[in-house]
């Protein structure tokens, strides 16, 4: 999630295994038993085990296979304003590809530390961090995160060769050959969704959106301060393109979450929300902390254990997985679509609980807009909302990025204009 992506940790140092290893997953002593989770077995969860829960009221439910392709952007515009989450099935990802792409992923949690520590976060040519890592949000909560995360740019970059090849250099990298192809799936199903999400606020496509971003180009970059990314623009367009093409990008992130005993009381709150809510907040551990993604649309694959939750009407809902479409993914509004919508569509706070008897493997692809693109409400929204002014300042995905990982409460709320 961008927000996911990972931070380095603070302690890394080559020859010191004990830190390395600590900034990857807490030290043995203070680890629970690992009883890992067979996803194709026949122990997998039932309604009789507690794990099978309510959805909470309607989520939508959307048929990306509907022949009214006029009705389909409806229903994606009205989940978008309505829920800012949903769940798409029948969206032509082969549930082969994606039960490869788990398998390969607790391979990869499985790798004992010595082999993690070869693939440690570090900051790409995009401005972001790859690799093994804690979730960035934990340093704002006093809960220890009870999952270990690996980030993986996907095309155009070659973040996935690089960090696989880290990991199995010397035989024939088969993550790699895997990851790339569903990493290739998920892209075509996200630019599916984003088209559907665009015709939905009125934009013709994609390729409209970024003629529009490329006016912007170069014209915004007073308030970068980050020294890294001063020459990413040239390297991210599609030079061949004679559409002048932005690439828009996505990131292959995995989330693992052992079994944990101890967990948050249901009351916490992501700080911020409640004034109090940092004097109460417990000292025991959490999967996920509360959060919104700093993405235009998240796609997430959870497996068959549940512990997704999202926040609606001032209560925590559990999102579980469908039993009759394994294969079906959630969808997350990301903070960048809430800017382009001018608020209309708002990012959904979310949070992963951690299961007490069963590890828990999810899948996020996280897309989002091109680096040298700047991001503004589009014209169609804002012309069509009350006061027909933007509610948000153009910004760059990296500025967002660079701002929100120092100041994680309120970031978007920076970016709102004074009008």
């Amino acid at each position: 999630m961008a927000s996911l992506v990972l931070e380095p940790p603070a302690s890394y140092s080559p020859d010191s295994l004990p830190a390395v290893d600590y900034n990857i997953w807490p030290p043995e002593e203070l680890r629970p038993p690992c009883h890992h989770h067979h996803e194709h077995s026949s122990s997998s969860p039932s309604p009789s085990s507690g794990l099978s829960l309510p959805l909470p009221d309607v989520v939508p439910i959307i048929d990306l296979h509907e022949e009214d392709m006029h009705l389909m952007v409806q229903k994606i515009a009205s989940a978008c304003e309505n829920w800012g989450v949903f769940y798409v099935v029948n969206h032509g990802v082969h549930e082969s590809l994606v039960a490869r792409a788990r398998e390969l992923g607790l391979q990869l949690f499985s790798l004992p530390a010595d082999f993690k520590q070869k693939a440690m976060p570090i900051r790409n040519q995009a401005g972001f961090f790859e690799g093994f890592g804690k979730p960035l949000v934990g340093k704002f909560f006093k809960s220890l995160m009870w999952s270990e995360g690996l980030t993986m740019a996907g095309y155009p970059t070659t973040g996935i060769a690089d960090i696989t090849d880290k990991l199995c250099p010397d035989e024939k990298n088969g993550y790699r050959e895997a990851l790339e192809e569903y990493d290739a799936a998920l892209r075509g199903l996200a630019a599916r969704l984003m088209e559907a999400v665009l015709a939905g606020m009125g934009v013709e496509d994609t390729a409209q959106l970024d003629r529009r971003m490329l006016l912007h180009v170069g014209n915004d970059d007073n308030n970068h301060n980050d020294d890294d990314d001063d020459d990413i623009t040239s390297k991210t367009i599609n030079s061949s393109s004679s559409s002048s093409r932005l690439l828009w990008r996505g990131v292959v992130h995995l989330n693992h979450y052992p079994p944990c005993p101890a967990q948050p009381p249901a009351e916490m709150r992501m700080v911020g929300i409640d004034n109090n809510m940092m004097s109460s907040m417990s000292s025991t551990t959490m999967g996920l902390p509360a959060h919104t993604d700093s993405t235009c649309l998240t796609i997430l694959h959870q497996g068959s254990v549940p512990g997704l939750q999202i926040f609606r009407h001032g209560l925590w809902h559990p999102l579980p997985p469908l039993p009759y479409h394994k294969d079906s993914f959630v969808i997350h509004v990301g903070d960048m679509l809430q800017v382009l919508s001018n608020g209309k569509y708002k990012s959904i706070l979310h949070r992963a609980v951690a299961n007490k008897t069963m590890s828990r493997l999810s899948l996020a692809y996280l897309y989002l807009p091109p680096i040298e693109a700047t991001i503004a409400p589009i014209s169609e929204v804002v012309s069509s909302s009350e006061g027909k002014k933007p509610m948000y300042k153009p910004l760059k995905w990296l500025e967002y990025y660079n701002f929100r990982n120092k100041n994680f409460v309120g970031a978007l709320e920076h970016f709102k204009t004074s009008s």
